[in-house]
């Protein structure tokens, strides 16, 4: 009986705490230079210049769980619009910049936000983090924004199935930026930055589908903050590098508005000066 039960004993194990997870092989053709992975997935991306679609976005935090459906288009080089829909398709928000300006405004408020298109006011209604437009774009396209950094060293992640690319940088900002590529395809898969000892976020791209010649991941998932918000945008009826009209970015306030200016950070609030004779009657 004591013999059966050593016998017995490996096979529970593996059970108890199951197979390891098989590791996809480097393949026979892979590239050997992060210059040349680089390459591909910055091939990939710019193939891309513009993206509309049907998305749904939740959005999980220290303020609970917020979901909802909503229309983004985005265009580069830093062109936005956000709109929150209610499930009866009613407009609840509005956000739009051109790359220079931004407007942004509530169904049912009594103000329409414009200002110049800094971080703080691109992000307002989608919260994903503190970055100017061309980098949402980026984002929204299935790239990821890139850290300044001193060194770059490529490996094969078998548990992921892609390379790695490792970003450093020594010197302020001190940067470590991890980001995962598709074989063949330049797929970005994910990335993680973490920025003066801070993780800024980590990125999750799935659901890669075709669109003409190009490809685009229709799940987004990020954690930023410290991990403090999950955010998860899954693309619905998507239409790539189709015509988009520039007064979908430059949306005026409605007259039932007040306008109300957003300052950004270091921005000079002095009103400009009235020209000579403007006030004259």
């Amino acid at each position: 009986m004591r013999t059966r039960a050593l016998l017995l004993a490996p096979l529970a194990f593996l059970f108890l705490s199951g197979c390891p997870a098989r590791l996809a092989p480097k393949p026979a053709d892979a590239l050997h230079r992060a210059a040349d992975v680089l390459a591909l997935t910055e091939a990939r991306s710019k193939a891309i210049q513009s993206v509309s679609a049907e998305a749904r976005v939740s959005i999980y935090g220290e303020q609970g769980a917020r979901k909802a459906k909503m229309i983004i288009v985005a265009r580069r080089p830093n062109a936005l619009h956000f709109q929150a829909l209610a499930p009866t398709d009613q407009m609840l928000g509005i956000l739009a910049t051109d790359g220079d300006s931004f407007t942004s405004f509530e169904s049912g408020g009594k103000a329409c936000y414009v200002g110049s298109a800094c971080p703080e006011n691109v992000s307002r209604l989608l919260p994903i983090i503190d970055m100017d437009g061309a980098d949402i774009v980026e984002l929204l396209v299935g790239g990821v924004p890139i850290f300044s950094y001193e060194r770059v060293e490529l490996a094969w992640d078998g548990e992921r199935g892609g390379y790695r690319l490792d970003f450093t940088a020594d010197s302020s900002p001190k940067v470590s930026q991890q980001v995962w590529v598709a074989h063949g395809t330049g797929d970005v898969l994910g990335s993680r930055a973490v920025v003066d000892g801070v993780e800024r976020f980590v990125l999750g791209f799935e659901d890669f589908q075709a669109h003409g010649e190009t490809r685009i991941p229709h799940t987004l998932s990020a954690k930023i903050r410290n991990g403090k918000v999950d955010l998860r945008i899954v693309y619905r009826d998507v239409e790539v590098n189709g015509s988009v009209s520039d007064q979908t970015f430059k949306i005026p306030c409605p007259a039932a508005l007040t306008e109300e200016r957003l300052w950004c950070a270091g921005e000079s609030q002095t009103p400009e000066p009235v020209p000579d004779g403007a006030n004259d009657e």
